[in-house]
């Protein structure tokens, strides 16, 4: 079933956000040298060049101590030891380096308990020291231990890295704590971002702990919340109490979310609720939801299932939509089905719609599929669109069939219908035909049509044509 992974990411400095907090510095500092030094330190880390840039920030710090740009110095001279720390090879540089960069940020945390940059340090140095404590040094847990014992409305950001770390390395600490917040806390987003957390982890206590959310919270954000991640957890457990739920709930939009996440669940039982609501459910919104959600499940036998469906329906308008549906099926069975209800449909617009799809469908068969239509089909309207499905599909063969159906066309309608979809193409063949018709077409209503399109194009031959005829 194709569906979407959702994983934790943490913060990384791509190139385009990196210069923007890197060159977003004050203009109004005293004494404009510092600035232009600061400047190069900055050039140096948008290029990557940690060595220089840690030898220039030095000395840029001790040139000047009452800058502005003392607090902005002392974070990116940690983040520059950071990334040398990174790369070097040899563990000793690693943790040396690491150990540096701490001792920078503490003093940036230390002396400037008003910078902008307070928030990024402790953040910074909690991501420092979760490498330290990967390289042995277990020390430097207190730095992940503080944030996340900070509190939660002043330092949000903060403590929810923190929690994060913490759950990587010791779930048993960090766990308890992110279940306070969503027990306890009262901003709605300190909740999700500990809801968010929690469900990328493997502990075997997370799907009931997001099953008893998703059932009993009282917020309805966060109940939305909890389904959603249940629905990308994909196991038996998670797939069960999503349909349970389903069955039980009677608010329509949390019934929209558990749908969503049954549709995520990729087990057989899932599927054949989504086949289940489609068939017999007495709410349309939701009949019409489980037929996309099957749509989008990439397996052979999905045409089958949606057409049984179709088959058992009597209302047009869902028949409607199970035809965009089955169009969705990349596979030629779903095609043939197409097929079948483009020629067999009692209603003239769910037959309309079927050719419509049959034209956009990626498959060599389908202009074929339309011919065949277009040559059993007596209503003149639904002619109309199989001949401009057939100009959609931008093939040679369809071109081929164009021109074939003009030969053989009595009616002018249709004619000029197929004058119009030659004209859309790229083909050299429909030129050459329009071309053929602007200069020979015995009926002057055609011809008119013929030059006229024969005008929109912006070939040479095409020019040249129309100066012949001109000259006539």
């Amino acid at each position: 079933m194709k569906r979407k992974l959702f994983k934790l990411t943490r913060l990384l400095m791509v190139p385009a956000l990196l210069a923007t907090l890197i060159f977003a510095t004050p203009l109004d500092s005293a004494d404009k040298k510092d600035h232009e030094e600061f400047k190069k330190a900055k050039k140096l880390i948008y290029e990557k060049d940690w060595t220089r840039a840690v030898a220039t920030l030095k000395i840029f710090q001790e040139k000047f101590r009452k800058s502005d740009y003392l607090d902005d110095s002392l974070y990116w001279l940690s983040y520059s030891l950071s990334k040398m720390g990174t790369e070097m090879g040899e563990r000793a540089a690693k943790i040396s380096l690491n150990e540096e960069a701490i001792k920078e940020l503490n003093e940036l945390l230390d002396g400037f308990k008003t910078s902008t940059w307070i928030e990024d340090a402790k953040i910074l140095r909690m991501e420092i020291a979760e490498s330290l404590s990967g390289l042995g040094n277990r020390s430097y847990r207190k730095y992940l231990r503080r944030g996340a014992a900070a509190d939660a409305e002043k330092e949000g950001n903060v403590k929810m890295w923190a929690l994060d770390a913490l759950l990587h390395m010791d779930s048993d600490k960090a766990f308890p704590i992110l279940k306070k917040i969503l027990k306890e806390n009262k901003d709605t987003r300190m909740r999700e971002k500990a809801l968010f957390i929690i469900s990328q982890h493997d502990d075997k206590e997370v799907i009931p702990f997001l099953i008893n959310i998703a059932r009993n919270d009282k917020s309805l954000i966060i109940k939305e919340k909890a389904i959603f991640w249940l629905g990308q957890m994909d196991t038996k457990e998670s797939g069960k109490a999503i349909i349970d739920m389903y069955d039980n709930e009677k608010n329509f939009k949390l019934k929209k979310k558990l749908l969503f996440s049954i549709s995520q669940n990729e087990s057989k039982s899932s599927i054949n609720k989504l086949v289940s609501i489609a068939k017999n459910d007495k709410n349309y919104e939701l009949k019409k939801s489980a037929a996309f959600w099957i749509g989008q499940i990439d397996e052979e036998d999905t045409s089958e299932l949606l057409f049984d469906i179709y088959k058992n329906s009597s209302d047009s308008k869902f028949r409607k939509d199970l035809v965009f549906s089955i169009s969705q099926v990349d596979y030629d069975n779903a095609v043939k089905k197409l097929v079948y209800i483009s020629q067999n449909d009692k209603d003239p617009e769910v037959r309309e719609k079927a050719i419509f799809w049959i034209g956009q469908h990626d498959s060599a068969k389908s202009v074929k599929y339309l011919f065949d239509v277009y040559r059993k089909e007596t209503d003149q309207k639904l002619k109309g669109k199989i001949l401009f499905s057939i100009g959609q599909s931008d093939s040679d063969k369809g071109t081929d069939f164009l021109i074939d159906i003009y030969k053989k066309e009595k009616t002018r309608e249709l004619k000029e219908k197929i004058i119009f979809n030659l004209a859309q193409t790229d083909s050299k063949e429909a030129l050459k035909f329009i071309s053929h018709l602007a200069k020979n077409e015995k009926d002057p209503g055609l011809r008119k049509k013929a030059i006229f399109w024969l005008g929109q194009s912006d070939s040479d031959e095409a020019l040249n044509i129309l100066k012949d005829i001109i000259d006539e």
